[in-house]
Formats: C-alpha cells, structure tokens, sequence
C-alpha cells in the first residue's frame, strides 16, 4: 500500500499526478485549512473535468496562472490548466517534488500527422525554427526526461515534446 493509499487527502497532491494532466478551471475559492493555531486561508482552485481533487495554490502556482490568464482569478473560469510534477521543488530544505501549474501545451490539428523526428533532426528542427542552440535544447529535453524518468531521446515518444517547445518558443533557465 502507498502512503497515498493508507491516507488519502481531499486536495490535489503530487501522489495523484502521473503525468501532466489539464484540467479545466471551475472557480477559485478561499477555504480555511488546519486546526487550532494552525489554521490558514488559502486559495483552492477547484476542477470541472481533468482532476480528481481540488488543488490548494500556493504563491507560485498562483503566479504561473497569474502569468497566462491574467490577475483576476475570475476570469480564469473555464480556463485549461496543467498540472505536472515538478521535482526540483524544495520544502523544508529537502527536495521533495511538487505541483506546478503551467499553461497546457498547444495541441495541433496535425499532431497525430506529424512524422518521428530522430535525434538529429529533432535539433535541427528546433534550432532553426527558435533560434536557439544545442545546449538549449539537450537542457529541454534533461529536464523533460527527468520529469517523466525517461533515459535517452526516443523519437516515437519525443517528437511532440520537441513540437510543443518550437510552438512555445520555450528555452529552459
């Protein structure tokens, strides 16, 4: 049995997410949480479809939102949002993983048109089309597959992720 099992939570945790889901914004709401001297006001965005549970945002999270829909979480109503495991995120000095929320990636009507890119052409494509360079790109891809735990660039299962970064312009910090 996983911890997740033996003590289920009614909010949105990183033991729910597998994989980068989207869910779609029902309403934001403050909710008082804890007990005792220990109790908080926080955010909690709850989900029409996509999710499970509704999640508690921190600071962060309601900044990367904040960054794609605007400051008025009223108008995040209806709104796609994606949920991904972060594993760089550091609580008490420890690294131990944790939400983030981030616009979803584009989908293309072609997606599923789109040949396997190979490594090499991959790059190439990449570069060309974002004007960045390779060590931007290998950067992309580590933090991709440490995500996800993938070892090595597969161009069957790749090739979108490689899509999806020339479609956001994105290059890792």
């Amino acid at each position: 049995m996983k911890r997740s099992e033996a003590f289920p939570t009614k909010y949105l945790s990183k033991d729910d997410i597998h994989a980068p889901t989207v869910g779609v914004i029902e309403r934001i709401v403050n909710e008082t949480l804890g007990t005792g001297d220990d109790q908080e006001i926080k955010p909690i965005m709850y989900f029409s479809s996509g999710l499970p549970k509704p999640m508690v945002v921190n600071t962060t999270n309601w900044t990367n939102v904040e960054a794609v829909y605007g400051d008025e979480s009223d108008n995040w109503v209806g709104k796609t949002i994606e949920v991904w495991v972060d594993p760089s995120v550091v609580y008490g000095g420890k690294r131990i993983g944790g939400l983030r929320l981030r616009a979803p990636a584009v989908n293309h009507p072609d997606a599923a048109d789109r040949p396997p890119l190979a490594y090499k052409d991959a790059l190439t494509l990449y570069c060309s089309k974002t004007g960045y360079g390779e060590p931007e790109f290998k950067a992309a891809l580590k933090g991709y597959a440490a995500e996800h735990g993938y070892q090595g660039y597969s161009a069957s299962r790749d090739t979108e992720f490689v899509h999806s970064l020339i479609d956001n312009q994105e290059v890792p910090l």
